[in-house]
């Protein structure tokens, strides 16, 4: 495929805060073979260019075609697409900061933004920012990672020493990092950054879309998806899917429907208190209190 066949193409981005449910969509559609999706998130691609911002709010007009064409080529290849025929999944959960940006890069992109319970994705996310990365997914994207982008190996390095250093496993910064992050960790309690970090995905994501054509944005709760295939085809009529044995079938096994509501037991009532001053409004807006 050309660059300019993979400029115009109209590739799959799922939006999705961290732990919302976006790797098991991915997923879901990777069964299907007229999908091909990145296999890993893949933040430092989109991020070409712009290595020195400190955050993933990344600006349009920040965008060279040079770069653009570049992301546009990386992703594509790690994607392992071969033909016209096959579409592109990508899901770095950074993306929700930054709609406008993936829009330049991708004018004819299609979205699925996949929306969960803040409270439950910040139950979960406590916890990865307190889990050491796993070696085998460093590894893979070690192996994908272009040789003049090794200085995001330096960045995560020093953020996983830091975060050691100050006892977080995950390192000093876990996840989408919204402009004003690393301020918010020095003079915040991590419950508030988690919090934060997710009604900014959220809200941002929003505000992109209000740019987007209609016919490319289509919103699904994480909770409606465990809820029974409905939502699945809801999905496939928007990205032109008719057979949905695929899916259906993993699907089924792998869905567990009372994930969804696992932080009620989890989480104290001081908790939920700072969660709900942090995020209530999104909470609000997607009825989940």
């Amino acid at each position: 495929m050309n660059i300019e066949s993979l400029r115009n193409s109209s590739p799959i981005i799922i939006v999705g805060a961290a732990r919302s449910g976006t790797k098991f969509l991915r997923d879901l559609l990777a069964s299907d073979p007229r999908f091909s999706c990145v296999p890993y998130d893949v933040n430092y691609i989109w991020r070409i260019g712009n290595e020195n911002v400190e955050h993933d709010e990344l600006a349009p007009e920040s965008l060279t075609s040079k770069n653009r064409d570049e992301i546009i080529k990386t992703l594509y290849k790690l994607a392992n697409i071969t033909s016209e025929e096959m579409c592109m999944v990508e899901k770095s959960v950074s993306n929700g900061l930054r709609i406008a940006f993936i829009s330049k890069v991708f004018p004819n992109a299609r979205f699925i933004h996949l929306v969960r319970d803040g409270r439950a994705v910040v139950e979960s996310s406590l916890r990865m920012w307190n889990t050491p990365p796993q070696k085998t997914d460093l590894m893979k994207k070690l192996r994908g990672l272009p040789l003049q982008r090794f200085g995001y190996v330096f960045w995560f390095a020093k953020n996983y020493l830091v975060g050691k250093f100050k006892g977080r496993g995950g390192g000093a910064i876990w996840g989408p990092r919204y402009n004003g992050i690393q301020q918010d960790i020095e003079l915040r309690p991590l419950i508030e950054v988690v919090a934060k970090q997710w009604s900014k995905t959220v809200d941002l994501a929003d505000q992109g879309f209000a740019d987007v054509p209609r016919e490319q944005v289509i919103t699904v709760q994480y909770e409606s998806l465990m809820n029974g295939v409905g939502e699945l085809k809801r999905i496939a009529d928007f990205i032109g899917l008719v057979d949905l044995k695929n899916l259906e079938n993993l699907y089924t096994e792998r869905v567990i429907p009372d994930n969804a509501q696992k932080w009620q037991s989890e989480m104290d009532e001081d908790t939920l208190n700072v969660v709900g001053e942090i995020s209530g409004k999104t909470l609000k807006r997607y009825n989940y209190v």
